[in-house]
């Protein structure tokens, strides 16, 4: 239990201090066995991975002593390293049953009310998204996604992040207005409706619904231009009634960490470095509910995800693009932390990812609807408007206070430690 609580207190500081791929939390491990993970409501991201750690320190002290001591002392050894971890495990998974339980109950329930949540998944080319020669085949994918979109009449269509191939300037307030950004040219007839519910040709049915619209977007005044990785909410008639600014930027990606090092990396896009968001953004209007946005990796920060829903945000929008990562083990691992972000603090996880994988995840963390890697087209998932956690969960409302906890407990064995080395 010690080194359980060593353990987490480090991956706690590393966490919270340091830019991060999120392949560090052991509870990711248990992703198949989802009446493990419902104690992340109550433990946080930590608690699981504290267990499990704990079970093999156990383990291999078990491993050890049988080799050097034989059978003495076995009854106690028990008690102080597995014990305490087998019994806190089936406690877990006890309580976890019952969460499932629930479910099975509400989804019994079947809630009379409900909004449609559309997610679109264009599964284009990462390298062919801001090239001119594919624009037009470009805009046709996202025309055709779209009108499927708006027959199911949604009150909330996501696109993926930085879905428009071109810059869009935030204070004209519209997406349907002439380009009139830096250097890329006018945009596509069929991206000109953004919002006004655009099918093929312009002769799509208009949407009764929002949109939430990932895009490259910027600000410019007298001290310059700040470009932004943005999701954009617009409205039926095309106006832009709430914007999100990234807060969380992938270092060498989307900014470079050392100025001094810009010339000399060549790896960042035509528009240098991006500005990070503020923390406190405002949440967005939705039919669907109070709306928080996490964008690309941000995913991987639990304390992003917490703190939106602490202040009242029933669904998050994981908006995305893993194409960079073709066929590999990243757009598994980045959908995977969206499973835990929502059972951490029980409220609908919607994502939309260029190239997959998108899905629409409760807040049990169960897939509602899932569309696979390499795959083109949309789901649709039946946000009920009965909330089955109103009051979140109690980690998003006390946030890491198991982490807090093995602080002060890896803090006081070591004291613990240098008094007995000095007496």
């Amino acid at each position: 239990m010690v080194l359980a609580a060593a353990w987490t207190a480090m991956s706690y500081l590393w966490n919270s201090r340091t830019p991060r791929l999120a392949a560090d939390f052991l509870a990711y491990s248990q992703w198949r066995h989802p009446a493990l993970f419902q104690m992340d409501a109550i433990l946080g991201p930590y608690g699981l991975g504290a267990i499990i750690l704990a079970i093999n320190a156990g383990l291999g002290i078990l491993w050890n002593h049988a080799r050097r001591r034989g059978g003495a002392r076995w009854g106690s050894l028990l008690a102080t390293t597995l014990g305490p971890a087998v019994i806190f495990l089936a406690l877990g998974a006890f309580w976890g049953q019952s969460q499932l339980a629930r479910r099975d109950r509400f989804l019994t329930s079947k809630p009379s009310l409900t909004a449609t949540a559309v997610i679109l998944q264009p599964d284009i080319d990462q390298y062919h998204k801001w090239d001119d020669a594919y624009r037009k085949e470009n805009a046709r994918i996202l025309a055709s996604l779209v009108s499927q979109a708006f027959a199911l009449n949604p009150s909330l269509v996501l696109w993926p992040e930085s879905s428009i191939p071109f810059a869009v300037d935030e204070t004209i307030g519209r997406l349907d207005l002439p380009h009139t950004g830096r250097g890329r040219g006018q945009r596509p007839s069929a991206l000109r409706a953004v919002g006004k519910g655009f099918g093929p040709a312009g002769r799509g049915s208009r949407s009764k619904g929002d949109q939430l619209v990932g895009a490259i977007s910027y600000l410019q005044d007298s001290d310059g231009v700040e470009f932004y990785n943005a999701a954009l909410l617009v409205s039926p008639a095309g106006s832009v009634v709430g914007r999100y600014h990234k807060r969380r930027l992938v270092p060498f990606g989307e900014f470079v960490p050392l100025k001094f090092l810009k010339r000399f990396i060549g790896i960042l896009n035509t528009f240098g470095d991006l500005t990070p968001g503020e923390r406190d953004q405002p949440l967005l209007k939705t039919a669907v509910g109070l709306v928080a946005v996490t964008i690309c990796y941000e995913a991987a920060f639990p304390e992003l995800a917490r703190f939106d829903a602490a202040r009242g945000a029933r669904i998050i929008a994981n908006l995305t693009n893993d194409g960079w990562y073709k066929d590999s083990w990243g757009p598994y691992q980045h959908f995977g932390t969206n499973v835990f972000r929502a059972v951490e603090n029980r409220v609908y996880v919607l994502r939309s990812a260029n190239t997959g994988i998108s899905a629409a995840i409760d807040p049990w963390g169960l897939p509602m609807a899932r569309l696979g890697l390499g795959q083109r087209g949309d789901i649709s998932a039946e946000i009920p408007a009965a909330d089955p956690f109103p009051a979140r969960s109690f980690y998003a409302r006390h946030g890491d206070w198991l982490a807090g906890l093995c602080l002060l407990a890896a803090a006081g064995f070591g004291l613990m430690n240098a008094v007995r080395s000095r007496a």
